[in-house]
């Protein structure tokens, strides 16, 4: 007779449960924690089973737990796969979870209790050990890391304790009791799992503050905080840089004319070739309205100018998908200006690429415009 589930452990499960299910409520970004508070449900459900089984014949009693064990594991690793930005289970997983029908289907043939406790715990062993290896193969950078291994550690720790507890000294009493686990999932675990979601989320919510909810580029802050250590980086090797400034010619006509959702989908496509033409290392903001602004770094005239003319064209390829334009045109006029970085600041060159956007607007739109750098013709 296995050693009794402690009630205490029971209650914790209950309430661990009750707490994730208001807290999915409220943090419905942690799609996790619905699966974990079933999944925790389920656990609670499948250790009362186990201490009061159900009145079947020979060989059926232990079904209903064994089903309610499984299906608590394999509810809580989906959870933490949610939870942890990885909703596909792996390959090692998938098939762990396929082999977990064997023992619920030989389970009535199994009278002998310790070999269906035994196959039960070989694969919630095999359920921790792959999210285990999911978690150590990934490790986060910086401070998350650390929760990162040790929750990783504690898995492993988990699937030994599920095999140890399925060992014929277990079902006498001695050795690891099998509530053990559970003791350290619901203590342990689960609790450095939702930290590091939490941290996930916190960190996706910082970032989302930073970008341009409409066009997917930074905004302002999250442009100014980026820039100043991208051109440290390379005033340090000396490097050159040029200013975009890009405006969406008669984008307040365009607005009037075919209304806002048109205005909106129009200045998604500029997002969209601004991050489809420049390098990972140049930087674009929605600067404000329909004016565009982007960095880029290590480059001479040639190469801005080159890059400005791949969006110009890029966009307006792009507008001509929208079938709610009926055929109207839609173009960007772009000012560019470019130096050294040793002679220039990012202000400076702003400046000067919009002095540059005001001339390719004059000059009739959709066109680019080049400043020229004056301490570069100085030196001509």
């Amino acid at each position: 007779m296995p050693p009794e589930t402690p009630h205490w452990l029971l209650l914790l499960a209950a309430t661990a449960a009750g707490a994730l299910a208001l807290a999915a409520r409220w943090m419905p970004q942690l799609a996790g924690l619905r699966a974990w508070s079933l999944a925790l449900a389920l656990g609670g459900l499948a250790a009362t089973l186990d201490l009061h089984p159900v009145p079947l014949p020979t060989g059926w009693r232990a079904l209903p737990a064994a089903l309610a064990l499984l299906a608590s594991q394999w509810l809580w690793i989906l959870g933490a796969l949610h939870l942890l930005g990885r909703p596909r289970p792996g390959r090692w997983l998938a098939v762990v979870a396929a082999a977990s029908f064997l023992p619920l289907a030989l389970a009535p043939w199994l009278e002998a209790r310790g070999a269906l406790d035994a196959l039960l715990a070989t694969l919630v062993a095999g359920l921790r050990l792959g999210l285990a290896g999911r978690l150590l193969a990934a490790l986060p950078a910086g401070r998350p890391r650390v929760l990162a291994a040790t929750a990783g550690v504690l898995l492993l720790a988990e699937a030994v304790l599920h095999v140890a507890a399925a060992l014929p000294g277990a079902a006498t009493g001695a050795g690891w009791p099998r509530w053990t686990p559970l003791a350290l999932d619901l203590t342990c675990t689960t609790p450095l799992l939702l930290l590091l979601a939490l941290d996930r989320l916190a960190a996706g919510l910082a970032q989302a503050a930073l970008r341009d909810p409409l066009t997917g580029l930074r905004n302002r802050d999250g442009f100014f905080t980026s820039l100043d250590p991208l051109l440290a980086h390379a005033r340090r090797h000396r490097g050159h840089a040029a200013v975009m400034m890009l405006d969406i010619d008669h984008f307040r006509r365009l607005n009037e004319r075919f209304g806002h959702a048109v205005g909106d989908e129009v200045l998604r496509r500029m997002g969209r070739t601004l991050a489809q033409t420049l390098r990972g290392s140049d930087l674009a903001v929605r600067w404000g309205g329909q004016e565009f602004c982007a960095v880029l770094i290590h480059t001479d005239g040639v190469g801005a100018h080159t890059t400005a003319e791949r969006v110009r064209r890029g966009f307006a390829e792009q507008c001509r998908e929208i079938e709610a334009l009926r055929g109207g045109k839609v173009s960007v006029s772009v000012g560019i200006a470019y130096g050294p970085l040793d002679r220039n600041d990012f202000e400076a060159l702003q400046q000067r690429a919009d002095r540059a956007l005001r001339a390719a607007k004059e000059a009739g739109r959709d066109q680019v415009s080049a400043a020229i750098d004056p301490s570069l013709r100085a030196e001509g």
